[in-house]
């Protein structure tokens, strides 16, 4: 812990303790505490680690609730908390959502305030008024905290609550140069303690054949195991397919089905089944691309002594009834492996590391143009403005770079907290400037 947060922590801990102690007082517990994804659920998970609070079982994300009946959850309590705002739109559009869903008793909090210019903070007085902050820092100061929020992600990775990890063992080291037959292989020096390696854009051929799907955003594979057992690796797929239009059901192969039939419920109106299939056909990619890399391993001569799913994610995603479905239709995929025969398509572009860091301003510069000139938000104040997003494919053709390039340029951004992704924007995964990504190039420290 650095020294932002060792200062900040007590506090912040004690905000959570005076929010449920006033809550209980008044009108009973919290019955959910929902944080925004994804830095503020990483930092209320970092305090709840270090608190005496049993808190973990009423954490839930927002997505969870379109599994329970609204009829169920409008006597419901709920405590809405994010870690830092600006504008306080983000907290307002999460309470919107949620009230759609049924839930009517929502408090807002966030543990820090972001300064504003005065003519935006009178214009967002209203958003703010009923929103319990705990500390307003400087933009100074949010620096230091944005700096050890990211080395609090990158050691937690996954930090996205609908991603998944899978144990493996093996019965001999797996050497770089296997993974980079496959894909663009990035190995990271981070930690002493691991290794940390990305195989990006691997060339296993997920698609359907119906056109529907293109990889032109995110798909990388991520490795990490400790340096003191090269034999024991987590792997979390990172795969956001693009979906050239909406799907029909009829369309889907059967392992996209079974998560579909998970993931759709009756009172599902048509923009949650939108999202139900977006992501079935995901979570269908993700397990395919592992399922073909142990495929690829395995061929290769490794033996598996162990494999099992870690999911622990998916329980406050989508509640522990489904995320139990979904473990049972991902281990009987997996286990049925023998019969996948691993099919490699074209290479995506050449890497050039040299490349990366020279590209950080620029794609910055180039989303940030986007989001303030675009026809929704020229001219509007920041409470006002739409978000815009581009996919990697996107800003590649833009900067005249190759896909891979550009998507680990995307990826350090993003890391840096400059840059924040769309996970479901159109059906396809899309990257927008924040708030104060082009300010935060003044204290560039990656």
């Amino acid at each position: 812990m650095g020294p932002f947060m060792e200062y900040y922590s007590p506090k912040f801990k004690q905000f959570i303790k005076n929010l449920i102690k006033e809550k209980d007082l008044f009108t009973g517990e919290y019955d959910f505490i929902v944080p925004v994804q994804s830095k503020g659920a990483m930092l209320l998970n970092t305090l709840l680690v270090e608190n005496e609070l049993d808190l973990d079982n009423k954490i839930y994300y927002t997505r969870s609730f379109d599994y329970i009946p609204p009829s169920e959850l409008q006597n419901k309590n709920l405590l809405l908390i994010d870690d830092i705002v600006f504008s306080g739109r983000t907290l307002e559009k999460e309470k919107n959502d949620l009230e759609k869903k049924g839930l009517k008793n929502i408090v807002k909090a966030a543990f820090l305030k972001h300064p504003l210019e005065e003519n935006e903070e009178k214009k967002c007085k209203d958003l703010l008024s009923n929103t319990k902050i705990c500390s307003k820092i400087t933009k100074e100061a949010f620096h230091s905290y944005s700096v050890e929020m990211t080395q609090i992600c990158m050691r937690e990775r996954p930090t996205y609550p609908d991603h998944f990890k899978i144990l493996i063992s093996v019965d001999r080291p797996i050497e770089p140069e296997i993974l980079d037959e496959i894909g663009t292989l990035v190995r990271y020096e981070r930690s002493i303690a691991y290794n940390e390696w990305s195989l990006h854009f691997p060339r296993f051929n997920l698609n359907n054949g119906n056109g529907l799907k293109k990889y032109d955003s995110a798909f990388k594979i991520r490795f990490r195991n400790s340096a003191i057992n090269p034999l024991k690796w987590k792997i979390s797929p990172v795969v956001f397919p693009s979906l050239t239009r909406k799907p029909e059901i009829n369309e889907l192969n059967q392992l996209e089905k079974s998560l579909f039939n998970i993931l759709y419920k009756p009172w599902h109106d048509e923009e949650v089944k939108t999202i139900d299939l977006y992501e079935s056909i995901t979570l269908a990619d993700r397990l395919n691309a592992v399922t073909n890399l142990i495929r690829y391993l395995e061929e290769n001569k490794f033996n598996f002594r162990e494999i099992e799913f870690d999911l622990s994610n998916f329980r406050r995603y989508y509640g522990k009834e489904v995320s139990e479905k979904i473990k049972k239709v991902f281990s009987s995929f997996i286990d049925d492996r023998s019969n996948l025969k691993v099919s490699l398509e074209k290479d995506y572009g050449d890497l050039d590391m040299f490349r990366i860091p020279s590209l950080r301003i620029p794609i910055v510069l180039l989303l940030r143009e986007r989001y303030l000139n675009h026809p929704k938000n020229k001219g509007k104040l920041l409470r006002e403005r739409t978000p815009i997003g581009l996919k990697v494919s996107d800003i590649a053709r833009e900067l005249g770079e190759s896909i891979v390039t550009t998507s680990i340029g995307c990826e350090s951004v993003n890391d840096s907290g400059y840059i924040v992704p769309m996970p479901n924007e159109n059906l396809s995964r899309k990257y927008r400037a924040c708030e104060i990504g082009v300010d935060m190039l003044n204290y560039e420290y990656y």
